[in-house]
């Protein structure tokens, strides 16, 4: 497994289930979230990038359970917990990159995502930088 002892990942034990409104939190496992079904965390710093799914479905309108086909669409959380739909092709087919030294599968379009989600200025400005594998801020 390509995967550094710098971090950790800790899954939400109830990450099957759509949404967050039907989870629990598992204080005693150290999951003290909800909506993301996954936390990639420093073990040092304890910085952490959430990992939310992307439903092949609207949960908003659809049962999957009757579904026949492949949606055209994903459809994932937005920054305010809405349900936000956009292109299969944003993220098919996944390419290889790294995070943090670490080999990762990424969406085909990720400036495309980055910024529906978080705007435009999103894609070229930011906050932090990586340095020497350390995370920084910037301003």
């Amino acid at each position: 497994m390509n995967f550094s002892t710098d971090y950790e990942i800790k899954v939400q034990p109830q990450w099957h289930i759509v949404g967050d409104t039907h989870r629990s939190y598992f204080r005693e496992q150290g999951i003290n979230f909800v909506a993301p079904n996954a936390r990639f965390i420093h073990r040092k710093t304890r910085y952490h990038v959430d990992i939310f799914p992307a439903y092949d479905f609207n949960p908003l309108y659809a049962n999957k359970s009757i579904e026949d086909k492949q949606s055209e669409n994903l459809t994932i959380y937005n920054t305010k917990y809405n349900w936000l739909s956009y292109p299969r092709s944003w993220t098919y087919p996944l390419k290889t990159c790294y995070f943090s030294d670490i080999k990762v599968l990424c969406p085909a379009e990720p400036e495309k995502l980055v910024e529906i989600l978080f705007g435009s200025d999103a894609i070229t400005t930011s906050d932090t930088k990586c340095v020497n594998g350390s995370w920084i801020k910037t301003f």
